[in-house]
């Protein structure tokens, strides 16, 4: 395709693409996303016994192939400054950092009532995913129906592992896929992310804000978004979690200053022309030094 469209430059989506583009000659822009390889790393602590060899192996393995395909692209970008940090090269500040956008359109307040208490959306069969389900379900929700009894909650997004699945039930909804994500959002009084692992930004973060909706995470949730004090909840543990969930939702004022804060911040800080302006001066500039 290269030889065919002799394209100006050439825009190579995640690690895992770039071997597809190593020995090409073609000017080229290598977008990591995440720091692929500290995320397998992190998942060690979840995973023990047999599979911990392998993911041990596995995230050297990514490490070594991170760093050769950083000095083999023209150009790098990276979602946030903490993946970045994890890139093991001695010149990692020379990639970029490009963040996410979110669609204030498509993401913005719906009309309606609110028929679940606690939301966590995500890709269910990624493991940070599936492991925050089963905190939200597990170890958050009861310690919120202490307080709260009818407290419900939804979890939603596509392929559920059948651990997340079995979560259903008592109050708890698992949907699986969805055709139109923002319909669950909408459906909730708070967003909660209680994720204990994992890279890159919270994207369901910023989808939840952008619609008011008001959230809690965990320091992990907020490590690449660096949210206003006053637009996110933050919580170590269950605990806390749990504690900051009772407080809003028997405090609507403050669930609606929490949200109408989150709104702002999603907007101001992660709206798409911002995010294109970023990736736009990347590649322009590589292709003037080509």
């Amino acid at each position: 395709v290269v030889a065919e469209e002799a394209p100006d430059h050439v825009l190579c989506q995640l690690v895992r693409a770039a071997e597809y583009l190593d020995g090409v000659p073609v000017t080229k822009t290598l977008d990591l996303m995440d720091a692929f390889s500290w995320g397998v790393a992190q998942r060690l602590e979840s995973r023990p016994g047999w599979l911990g060899p392998l993911l041990r192996l596995e995230s050297e393995r990514l490490r070594r192939y991170e760093r050769l395909m950083v000095d083999r692209f023209d150009r790098c970008t990276v979602i946030s400054a903490a993946d970045r940090e994890h890139i093991d090269h001695p010149d990692r500040q020379r990639i970029e950092v490009v963040a996410n956008g979110v669609d204030p359109e498509t993401f913005r307040p719906r009309p309606g009532r609110a028929d679940v208490d606690l939301l966590f959306v995500g890709n269910m069969s990624y493991p940070p995913n599936a492991d925050a389900a089963d905190a939200l379900v597990r170890e958050v929700l009861p310690r919120v129906r202490r307080r709260l009894p009818d407290c419900r909650a939804l979890v939603a997004g596509t392929s559920p592992t059948p651990a997340v699945r079995r979560l259903a039930g008592d109050g708890v909804e698992v949907t699986g896929w969805v055709d139109d994500i923002a319909s669950c959002y909408a459906r909730a009084r708070l967003f909660v992310d209680p994720m204990r692992f994992g890279t890159g930004l919270q994207n369901k973060l910023l989808q939840a804000m952008a619609m008011a909706l008001p959230c809690v995470s965990t320091p992990m949730g907020d490590r690449a978004l660096g949210a206003a004090p006053d637009a996110l909840r933050i919580a170590e543990d269950a605990d806390g979690i749990a504690a900051a969930c009772v407080d809003l939702l028997t405090d609507p004022v403050a669930a609606r200053e929490l949200g109408l804060a989150g709104q702002r911040f999603a907007r101001e800080r992660f709206g798409w022309p911002r995010a294109v302006a970023d990736l736009e001066r990347v590649l322009l500039a590589a292709v003037a030094e080509a």
